[in-house]
């Protein structure tokens, strides 16, 4: 069933991209400071006052029912044995009209000694389809191994979908990131 937006539909798209956007970046500074303030994890010394580098942007290719575009920032700490988080952006389209978009606020867990990292973390979703704009709730949960500027990941993405119609879902894809 599909039920028409009022107003123009590729407006109401951009305004729940740049909110999902918005909701990102707002989520991603707050912990950082969280992080350099010590209050999500453990406190900063007079030796190490800048914790964070500078994020490390990805770019790749995702296959499977979510095929598409995938961006990633992430933002490690000079600590090794500090997680890491990154803010994980999908774009999905075909001919037929069909878009996605997702984004995803990541906690991620480098395993010691080995080159593959779990993440997982709670985002946005919004979908427009013959005119039709639905928009919910996600979550990524994964894996990748790093060989090089490459990142090889396996993702699960279950999501929760609340206009117009409630529907829950979820979909997995394998990609391949390169890191700039």
């Amino acid at each position: 069933m599909s039920v028409d937006v009022p107003g123009s539909s590729a407006e109401t798209f951009m305004r729940v991209l740049l909110g999902l956007l918005l909701f990102i970046t707002v989520h991603q500074t707050r912990t950082l400071c969280a992080q350099s303030t010590g209050q999500d994890g453990p406190a900063p010394t007079q030796g190490d006052a800048v914790r964070t580098q500078g994020p490390q942007f990805s770019i790749g290719l995702l296959a499977g029912p979510t095929s598409g575009l995938s961006f990633k920032a992430l933002f490690r700490e000079a600590v090794p044995e500090a997680p890491g988080r990154s803010t994980d952006l999908h774009l999905s389209l075909n001919a037929e009209g069909f878009v996605q978009i997702a984004g995803h606020s990541l906690k991620e867990r480098t395993f010691p000694d080995a080159p593959m990292t779990l993440y997982l973390g709670p985002g946005l979703i919004t979908e427009l389809e013959d005119g039709s704009l639905r928009w919910g709730l996600s979550g990524m949960m994964g894996a990748y191994f790093v060989k090089g500027p490459y990142e090889v990941l396996l993702q699960l993405m279950p999501r929760l979908l609340l206009t117009p119609e409630r529907h829950g879902g979820y979909s997995a894809a394998i990609g391949l990131r390169f890191r700039l």
